[in-house]
Order: C-alpha cells, then sequence, then structure tokens
C-alpha cells in the first residue's frame, strides 16, 4: 500500500511493544556491557536512575521506576548521597591517567 502517518504510528507501536515484551533485555545488554557490579575504585561511578534514564532517552526511553528495578534485578548496589538514592558502578573501559 502506500506510505503515510498511519503506517509510521504502527512501527511506533511496535517499537513500543518490543520494549515491553523484551523485559529490559536490551537496557540489561547495554548496562552490563559497559558497567560492573564490582572493580577497581578509580573506575568507580555514582548514577541516580533519572540519570540513568534520561541518559537513555533517545534509544530506549524508560521511567526511573523501570531502571530502578532493572538496576537491582541486575545486582547493583544502591547508597544515599545527600539524600539521593545513587547506583554504583564500575566503568568497564579501562581510563589511562
Amino acid at each position: 500500500m502506500g506510505i503515510g502517518f498511519f503506517q509510521q504510528d504502527q512501527n511506533k507501536e511496535g517499537d513500543d511493544d518490543k520494549k515491553k515484551d523484551d523485559g529490559g533485555l536490551f537496557f540489561k545488554r547495554l548496562i552490563t556491557s559497559n558497567y560492573d557490579t564490582v572493580g577497581e575504585r578509580q573506575n568507580l561511578m555514582l548514577r541516580s536512575s533519572r540519570e540513568i534514564a534520561y541518559s537513555l532517552r533517545h534509544t530506549y526511553p524508560m521511567t526511573v521506576l523501570e531502571v530502578y528495578k532493572h538496576m537491582s534485578d541486575l545486582g547493583f548496589r544502591a547508597v544515599y548521597v545527600d539524600g539521593e538514592l545513587m547506583w554504583v558502578m564500575y566503568d568497564r573501559n579501562e581510563t589511562d591517567i
């Protein structure tokens, strides 16, 4: 048939369905390929669920609660810094200082 707005809306809905069906598989692969739950002190990073959701807004939009759930499932530890919950993450990329 023809190309139109209806077909674009269908694709958009299909993408949302994929996100719901995969159980956060894309998010989990993305996080575990870049970050570890343990590591060296120089690779330590603290990120809030809001920061993680914001950084993924264009590639894999998620809510803060979804990020919290998936990070907990992956075994990342959380600490409070100035009253805000922060995820303890270790960057897998080695940095040369």
